[in-house]
């Protein structure tokens, strides 16, 4: 298989333009493949296999010892730069998505005495290109000898481990079905699970019902991670088909089925695939279906998506519109800001501005809230204003209490002062306390000092007491003070019982009640 296969097959998160670098890479049909195939693979290549033990053993002790590697080159006549050196120089720098892709081209040409260099060499590289060259180094191992890559994905760690172990059963799985199977099932049950997970990919490749009923039949533990890979391929082989199928299975992986299929063709042919999700029958699949094609699409060409959104009916634009200030505002907030308000008036537009200033929130919260309190109050900003809130007491929590306190009382003050507490007494609690102290009696105190309360009961539990004892609300103070007994009794169980007994704070009803309740 190709490279742009293994990566959109796996839906590895590996870095975050991933899927934008699948969506631009495109699939070479298969005679140019062989013939890349035929011209990069080294005619002189070992002929004895790629042994894990040893060739990772050397790889580390090569990296280790400079040197080894240039031996290596050494060996070589002069000519164009060879893969393993084009990756070196790759890897010791920062690049963006044209590095990503040039990496992707690179792993596919190594030969097998370079893929130990590459896999040692993944190790030192920028975070953005570690993953990308590991996977894309074991996908050309699997290429060559499925069963070693396996075995060698056995010797990694973690994260990694688990990745590669994924991409040489995907590649195993399409070469030989039943040898890949059986080593599997030669694993211990409990490390089997990404082995299984990328056999199924594999298998989805060459016979997409089939990975269903093995899949069905190995109940594995994740659906998550079994379902969206099986449709993922099934969608690029047969979009139709696939939805068709994913809208039989059970209600939890019918959702996860029919968001891969969306995905996946999204990527593919975007047009259809929106034109396809408009004539869904259920509402619910129809409204979520649309918006994952356009946020698909958004990565790619935020234009068009901004377009085909726009030209939606309202209840499906409405929806989509949300969906899409999240890649947009990567583009930059103005793009976001732009889209939110050529939006017509209505709900839609009040929840596409709202989500901007939530987003904004969390590189400028000034900013955003003079943004958020520019447009007309709505019901839609509470949960803006709560991130504002959040983030500005993190950089200052003087000015953000001075811009809650401003708020008009209601439940987004309230909402917005409890999340300001919360922050803001881990970071300073003497001026956080000292804020609660001056605010007037009300809802947003009462969320205030209720907060404080929970946020310093673990490491003074008395003074969270009497901070719960000020709450003005009766039901919500009962609460404030049957949490902070809760934690104090599980950490010094006679300490909470001896403050209980000769407490004042509270009244003598709720403190009766709670003396009988140990």
């Amino acid at each position: 298989m190709n490279r742009p296969e293994l990566f959109a097959y796996l839906a590895l998160p590996i870095v975050g333009v991933i899927g934008f670098a699948i969506g631009r890479l495109g699939t070479p049909d298969r005679k140019t493949e062989n013939i890349s195939r035929a011209t990069t693979t080294p005619s002189t290549m070992p002929s004895k296999e790629v042994r894990p033990d040893e060739s990772l053993e050397n790889a580390r002790t090569r990296r280790e010892d400079p040197t080894a590697a240039d031996e290596l080159s050494a060996t070589r006549a002069p000519g164009p730069m060879r893969p393993l050196e084009r990756l070196r120089v790759l890897s010791q720098n920062s690049v963006g998505l044209s590095g990503i892709l040039k990496v992707l081209s690179i792993t596919s040409q190594l030969s097998a005495e370079e893929i130990p260099l590459a896999l040692a060499m993944a190790k030192n590289a920028p975070r953005e290109l570690r993953e990308v060259m590991l996977v894309g180094a074991m996908g050309r191992w699997a290429e060559i000898d499925p069963r070693a890559a396996a075995e060698g994905a056995r010797a990694l760690k973690d994260r990694e481990g688990n990745q590669a172990m994924e991409v040489a059963l995907t590649e195993w799985a399409q070469q030989d079905v039943a040898a890949a199977r059986a080593w599997i099932d030669a694993l211990p049950k409990e490390g089997r699970q990404d082995a299984v997970r990328g056999y199924l990919v594999g298998l989805a490749m060459r016979d997409p019902e089939a990975a269903l009923r093995e899949a069905t039949a190995m109940s594995p533990v994740d659906a998550r991670r079994t379902y969206e890979p099986i449709f993922s391929a099934w969608a690029v082989r047969d979009p139709r088909t696939a939805a068709a199928h994913a809208a039989t299975l059970p209600d939890g992986a019918r959702d996860l089925a029919m968001r891969a299929v969306v995905g996946a063709w999204g990527r593919s042919d975007p047009t259809a695939a929106l034109a396809w999700a408009q004539t869904l029958p259920n509402e619910k699949d129809r409204i979520s279906s649309v918006s994952d094609v356009l946020r698909t699409l958004c990565a790619n060409d935020p234009q068009l998506a901004i377009q085909q959104t726009l030209s939606l009916p309202e209840a499906l634009r409405d929806n989509a519109a949300r969906e899409l200030i999240d890649p947009l505002m990567r583009e930059g907030v103005e793009k976001a800001r732009q889209f939110a308000e050529s939006l017509p008036a209505g709900k839609g537009r009040d929840d596409a501005l709202a989500a901007v200033a939530a987003q904004w929130a969390r590189t400028d919260p000034q900013a955003a809230a003079q943004f958020l309190l520019a447009q007309p109050a709505n019901s839609a900003q509470g949960n803006a204003i709560i991130e504002i809130a959040q983030n500005w007491a993190q950089r200052d929590g003087i000015a953000a209490s001075r811009w809650v306190a401003q708020l008009p009382e209601g439940s987004n003050r309230a909402a917005a002062t409890g999340r300001l507490i919360a922050t803001w007494a881990g970071r300073d609690p003497q001026a956080a306390a000292k804020w609660i102290e001056q605010l007037p009696v009300g809802a947003s105190r009462d969320t205030a000092a209720s907060t404080y309360a929970d946020k310093v009961s673990s490491t003074d539990p008395s003074a969270a007491m009497d901070w719960a004892a000020t709450v003005s609300d009766t039901a919500q103070r009962e609460r404030a003070v049957r949490e902070v007994l809760g934690s104090w009794r599980k950490r010094d169980r006679n300490a909470a019982q001896r403050w209980l007994e000769s407490t004042t704070v509270i009244g003598e009803d709720l403190r009766s009640v709670l003396l009988r309740t140990q």
